[in-house]
Formats: structure tokens, sequence, C-alpha cells
């Protein structure tokens, strides 16, 4: 899947802001809506982290400096860069570390493995191919390369605006039916 999908449904999943907010969103401790909300960038953050911390090392230099990317002559160390950052071995035990020293962090986190399951089914053979158990296993699942597929990036963008505006409009009606409750609750004091 494309990196920006990633972000993007990892903020929808993982963050305050998003699903991991409930139907009250990123708030204060006294129930006042956070303006800015740490959770959502972080969420994004770690969504794109496993594309960034490996191919974006060698793509965006190229990028910024020929003024396009480039997929051919890569690097190998990139693609062991590549090998680590799609581990859910090494996943894992970084998780356990930030479980451990800096637990609000967890959530947030957990857009990492979600990059790297979806990664797993939309990566096909290739030099692409998601090592999911690396370094312990050289196992990795023959997935559909999503390049080749336009109608699986279309589908993920149209879930990820789905996605966006079901949490959105929850948190809309639950603002509202909690506004009516509260003013039903005044009535019933006042009388």
């Amino acid at each position: 899947m494309d990196t920006i999908t990633h972000t993007m449904l990892g903020a929808a999943l993982f963050s305050r802001t998003g699903l991991a907010g409930g139907l009250r969103g990123a708030v204060r401790r006294n129930g006042s809506p956070r303006l800015v909300d740490w959770t959502f960038w972080a969420a994004l953050f770690f969504g794109a982290f496993p594309d960034v911390a490996s191919l974006g090392i060698h793509l965006i230099p190229r990028l910024l400096l020929d003024g396009y990317g480039m997929w051919r002559d890569i690097p190998p160390y990139i693609f062991t860069l590549y090998r680590c950052t799609h581990s859910l071995v090494i996943i894992a035990v970084c998780l356990l570390f930030v479980r451990l020293l800096f637990r609000p962090l967890f959530i947030p986190m957990l857009a990492w493995p979600f990059h790297v399951i979806t990664d797993v089914f939309t990566h096909g053979p290739g030099r692409f191919q998601t090592p999911i158990l690396y370094p312990v296993s050289d196992f990795k699942y023959a997935g559909v390369n999503w390049w080749e597929h336009p109608e699986i990036t279309t589908t993920a963008w149209a879930v990820t605006v789905a996605f966006w505006m079901a949490i959105l409009g929850l948190r809309y009606w639950n603002q509202i039916s909690w506004k009516r409750e509260l003013e039903k609750t005044q009535r019933m004091i006042r009388s």
C-alpha cells in the first residue's frame, strides 16, 4: 500500500483524534477538546516510518536533487533497513520497550505493525515482499503488488476517507446527544 494511505489509516486507527479516542476524541482531563493532539502526529509518523526509514532514505534525496525518485540502483543497505522496518519480530521488541518505558506512545506506535500487516497482503513476490519474521526467518507471504492494481489504492483511499467520515460523524452525533441530555437534565432540575 502507498505510504500516504498507511499514514492516514494509522492516524485514523491509533490516535486520540481517530478511533482510539472513542466517541469523545482528543480531550483534556476536564473534557474540553484538544486543539493539538500529539497522538495524531505520532500515529502519522509511525504509519509512515517503515517506508520513510528505509526506501525514503534513498528516494527522498533523489526526488529533491534529481526531480524524480529512482527505483533502480537502490543500495543493498536500503534493503537491510527495509527488512528491519518491516519485521514484526523487530517491531514486537520495540513495542515492548515503549510499553515499559513510555506507555502513552504505545497505542500510536501500533500504526507501525498495522503498516507492515497491510503490506503483507499488498506486496507480491519481488524485492519489496514483506519479510515479517526477519531476522528469525526469511518467510514472506506472496501478496498482490498494489502498484500493479490501481483498484487496491482506490479502495484503500475510499476506506480511509470513509473511516475518517465515520469517526467525525460519530463524534458530532455524540456531541449533539450529549448537549441534548444536558439540556434535558437542566430543565428537570429547574422544574
